[in-house]
């Protein structure tokens, strides 16, 4: 495989790709790059857009797929690599076109949205205030569970909150403006007295971010990333929460449960808006826990047997 003049896939999308995005996610921005990383490694590494080819992108998938990568993984890498390919075709970067139908998506098996519950919440807490040691300047045990609340009262994704300016969060007025990752839009969250007592006691003007991560390694959030979740999968084992690996099982969890209670009590559109969707299918279908906001089911109209 040859790259197209002296340029391969990788350079292409960070000389040309990512500097175009304008607004997109950090996180975002680092999937695509890893993606075609992965990707011209794997096919070569003078992988050029002439390459994008759909049999070149599905044996690739396909071979992640025999590999162990979940059909979840296999999606999203698939989706990183069209985006840019797309745009590459958009542009006149590359004359081969996009296959509307040549690069099935994996079929995931469809499973229950699981949170924590109100009990397992309460435990999370407790085992995050007694944390020794220190968090950049800031007591661990004041830092995560500050942190912990925030998120179950928010519902936000870990990402926006980590992001959050000391700026955007009014102690007196008991609010937290957050801005979404994944959308651009900000959305401002009214917080109850025991999330505001909890930011007060290591609230500080002067810092630029509520939480600030001393892992960054001078660069945004999400960098540093790694050791903050090892960190926090750490506290979940320790407050006797089960745990099956990997960052969908930690923060997305609490997130769930803000938006699993909202819609148990006030209904599944409540639920929407708290998650910030555009849809309510999305919601129902990944978000909402059905042991914590019961649906209506045959159990409720069928007459008894006996």
């Amino acid at each position: 495989m040859s790259a197209v003049g002296s340029q391969t896939l990788l350079e292409y999308v960070q000389e040309v790709y990512l500097p175009a995005q304008l607004g997109m996610a950090p996180g975002t921005r680092e999937l695509r790059l890893m993606v075609c990383r992965q990707f011209q490694h794997h096919a070569g590494n003078n992988l050029g857009l002439d390459d994008l080819t759909a049999e070149n992108v599905t044996a690739w998938l396909a071979a992640g797929l025999a590999a162990g990568w979940s059909p979840a993984t296999v999606n999203s890498k698939r989706a990183s690599l069209l985006a840019v390919w797309r745009f590459a075709v958009r542009t006149g970067a590359t004359e081969n076109p996009v296959p509307p139908c040549g690069i099935p998506r994996a079929r995931p098996l469809v499973r229950l949205p699981e949170a924590w519950t109100i009990a397992e919440v309460r435990r999370l807490v407790a085992t995050s205030s007694a944390l020794p040691g220190m968090v950049g300047e800031i007591p661990a045990r004041l830092w995560w569970a500050s942190l912990v609340l925030a998120v179950y009262w928010t519902g936000a994704r870990i990402g926006s909150v980590m992001m959050a300016r000391t700026a955007d969060c009014s102690l007196a007025e008991r609010y937290l403006i957050l801005r979404k990752q994944k959308s651009r839009i900000e959305q401002l969250y009214w917080l109850p007295d025991e999330a505001v007592a909890a930011i007060a006691a290591h609230y500080c003007p002067q810092r630029e971010l509520v939480w600030p991560w001393p892992h960054r390694k001078d660069r945004p959030w999400p960098h540093g990333k790694r050791h903050f979740y090892r960190r926090f999968a750490r506290i979940v084992k320790a407050s006797a929460i089960p745990y099956a690996g990997g960052h969908c099982n930690l923060f997305h969890k609490l997130r769930r449960t803000n938006v699993s209670y909202t819609a148990a009590v006030l209904g599944m559109d409540a639920a929407r808006r708290q998650a910030g969707h555009a849809d309510s299918r999305v919601t129902l279908a990944s978000y909402i826990d059905p042991r914590i906001a019961r649906q209506p089911s045959a159990v409720d109209c069928l007459p008894h047997v006996f």
